[in-house]
């Protein structure tokens, strides 16, 4: 029998039990036991952060990126996302960290998954782990996967725009060394559209990207803006130099480089 009690009572302090049963045949039954009620504090369920594995997008023969989503935090408000992945279930790699915090639930992260083999299904789901003084908790999202693609992509392309008013010409290249992406024919027109078809380099590139006015005498032409700065190109990326931002952006994926 549950009989809930509802006068005041105070954490840590021991009642005593005081029972009567009446309406019952014969004399009324009493019981008595002491200090056999002890009110404690039921400490809050620690809820793991929760999120939330998302499709993979741009995924060719030797990468692809997974996305996952922050739905809750859980106990804690700071919370550590990154993917799980592998060609089993098993999993046995995992991407770097992403920290997020209360205000980012909601929010996307992501990860990019290089140096897979081609024609090859992958199993990703996203975790999240929250670190507390009496230990973990964590979350996952559910199991996905994807196939990365049986044709071999070489390569990307590069266009500029917000180029300086007195610009007639652009050229680009990597600094590092020979065989590495460059404008063969450059300077070249502001409307060219750089098609690199080699492989991508596997690391960082210091890459300049110069504009320059119109040709003077037919051999020179004067330098109007200059950047430089080092940068992972990919394959299958389409990329777009903006002067005005110094930036180089991503555009939406559109798999032209084969």
């Amino acid at each position: 029998v549950t009989i809930p009690i509802t006068t005041a009572i105070s954490l840590g302090t021991g009642y005593d039990l005081y029972s009567k049963l009446t309406d019952i045949p014969g004399p009324d039954l009493y019981d008595y036991k002491d200090n056999i009620i002890e009110i404690v504090e039921v400490p809050p369920v620690k809820a793991p952060p929760e999120v939330e594995t998302l499709p993979a997008t741009e995924i060719i023969h030797d990468s692809g990126i997974v996305w996952g989503q922050l739905i809750d935090t859980g106990y804690w408000n700071v919370v550590d996302c990154r993917f799980e992945w592998g060609e089993t279930t098993a999993y046995g790699h995992k991407t770097s960290i992403v920290r997020m915090y209360e205000g980012n639930e909601g929010d996307r992260f992501n990860a990019e998954l290089t140096g897979l083999q081609a024609d090859t299904t992958y199993h990703y789901r996203a975790q999240a782990v929250t670190v507390g003084v009496d230990g973990e908790l964590k979350g996952y999202g559910s199991d996905r996967t994807f196939t990365t693609e049986k044709k071999v992509v070489k390569g990307f392309t590069m266009r500029v725009t917000n180029w300086p008013a007195n610009a007639a010409m652009w050229n680009a290249w990597c600094e590092d060394g020979a065989g590495l992406p460059r404008i063969e024919e450059g300077p070249v027109l502001l409307s060219y559209i750089w098609e690199w078809t080699k492989p991508a380099p596997t690391s960082k590139c210091r890459l300049s990207i110069y504009a320059f006015g119109p040709w003077v005498d037919h051999n020179y032409a004067p330098t109007v803006q200059s950047d430089e700065f080092d940068v992972r190109l990919r394959n299958g990326k389409h990329y777009v130099w903006d002067f005005g931002r110094h930036e180089l952006i991503e555009e939406a994926w559109a798999g032209r480089v084969r």
